[in-house]
């Protein structure tokens, strides 16, 4: 099992947790063949909307394992099926990033959200969903 920060605007997001479904860079194959059956995906929101001038969230939105084959839908965009978790809040970059160990320079911090799929290590992961879910989710992962 790895742990994923998937980059998305948020109306994405929510049409990903809606039909079941993740994909990431506009639909590029790439992202999509580094995932395994069972890796967890965390949803970082720079904002609402694509759109630059839509209102900025800068956190992390959604929780979801990666189900079934991996892609599926090809010719069109690359996508693998996803279980969501219930979440309880979204959660602000700013709450954790102080304890978040892949972040290195905290100062330059979104330059790592400029990537749409990158690995994160256990306890990062833990640091982001304690927060944002039930104490009996977080548990199934501890």
């Amino acid at each position: 099992m790895k742990f994923w920060i998937g980059v998305v605007s948020n109306d994405h997001v929510k049409i990903g947790i809606k039909e079941g479904f993740a994909q990431f860079g506009h639909g590029k194959l790439s992202p999509i063949k580094r995932l395994g059956n069972g890796d967890i995906i965390i949803y970082y929101s720079p904002r609402e909307e694509m759109n630059v001038k839509s209102l900025a969230i800068k956190g992390f939105t959604a929780i979801g394992v990666v189900e079934g084959k991996i892609p599926y839908n090809p010719p069109g965009p690359a996508r693998v099926k996803v279980k969501y978790l219930k979440t309880k809040k979204y959660l602000h970059i700013h709450d954790v990033l102080d304890n978040l160990t892949f972040i290195k320079n905290k100062k330059r911090w979104g330059i790592l959200f400029r990537r749409s799929l990158f690995e994160i290590n256990k306890q990062d992961f833990m640091l982001i969903i304690k927060n944002m879910v039930d104490e009996e989710i977080y548990k199934q992962f501890e």
